[in-house]
Parts: C-alpha cells; structure tokens; sequence
C-alpha cells in the first residue's frame, strides 16, 4: 500500500532491487550492480522481505506516506539529513540491535568492537562499539555532534 503513495520507491533484498520507477538519485547510494532490478507496481511484484525501503517525499508537507505508514504499529520513517527521501524501518530493527546480537552470539567484547557510519541510522551501532568512528563525507550532523559523546 506505501508504495502505491509515493511517486519513488524502491526495496532492496539480498540480490534485488525493486523499483516502482526509475529514480537516478538513488543510484548514487546503491550499487546495482549484480543486482537484479525489477521494475513495476512493488505490491505485485515483491515476493520476499526486504532489507531496505526507501520513499521520496516531495515536500514535508506530503503526509500520504505518513498516513499509510500510521496503520501500522511498527513501521516508521526516517528522514535523510538534507534530502527528500525517507527510509521506512520496523521498531527496534537497527544497526545497533544487530551489533549487539552478533557480539553475545560470537562471543565479543564490546570494546573489540570497531563500527563506521556517515548517517543517522548509524548512531545506535557506533553507540554499541568500543570505538566507533565517523567517516569524513558524513552529511549527518545528529553522528557528528554525539561522535564525541561516544568516545567518553
């Protein structure tokens, strides 16, 4: 139904990429390369999860993608920093959960734990490594002001 709102969206699994259009801002963040893309109506043509969704909200005044996304409990947005584009995301799935799942299941000490970022949704896995960097294109002032407050 989301996908049906917005004028650009697209998921993203494992070896696919799934287009409702072709949007050529995007392709400065994902490499398709190897990738299949499939081109169509996402509702129809998506058949496995996906790993990432992105929609591109015209303005912030556009609230479609906001209605729809409201009747669901666990689907939220997250605007990029300086951009027209918003990725959708279940609660609590984020990086950070995840670094913290692979060190209790390998075993690893967070202090061993070396992570880098440049976006917003970064800041939760850098907050769980010992020593989290962020790289010098960052464009996300949210990971480069607690940068240090996470080195304390």
């Amino acid at each position: 139904e989301i996908a049906n709102v917005s004028p650009s969206f697209m998921c993203e699994t494992l070896d696919s990429v799934y287009i409702n259009k072709k949007d050529n801002y995007l392709k400065h963040y994902f490499w398709y390369k190897g990738m299949k893309i499939r081109k169509g109506n996402i509702s129809k043509i998506l058949k496995e999860d996906p790993i990432t969704c992105l929609v591109l909200r015209p303005s912030n005044e556009d609230t479609l993608v906001d209605k729809a996304c409201s009747k669901y409990d666990k689907i939220h947005l997250r605007h990029w920093t300086n951009s027209n584009y918003a990725e959708l995301y279940i609660e609590n799935a984020d990086k950070g959960n995840a670094v913290n799942f692979i060190a209790k299941t390998m075993k690893i000490s967070k202090k061993d734990i070396i992570g880098f970022g440049d976006a917003d949704n970064d800041y939760t896995m850098l907050a769980n490594c010992g020593t989290p960097f962020a790289m010098k294109n960052s464009k996300s002032e949210i990971l480069l002001q607690n940068l240090m407050k996470l080195r304390v």
